[in-house]
């Protein structure tokens, strides 16, 4: 589980998931401000699969 936060860096939080899917492990992006979609850094956004 990767917990996120609104302006988390964009680079270091989507690079992680990446490698993460392609090793085939299960990634589950949690919000930790309890939001479905959570915007990083530089206005990407993510959507939660848990929130």
């Amino acid at each position: 589980m990767i917990p996120l936060a609104n302006s988390n860096e964009d680079v270091e939080v989507i690079a992680m998931i990446d490698v993460l899917r392609c090793a085939d492990i299960e990634v589950v992006i949690a919000s930790v401000s309890n939001e479905d979609i959570v915007t990083l850094m530089k206005d990407a956004l993510l959507s939660m699969n848990l929130s």
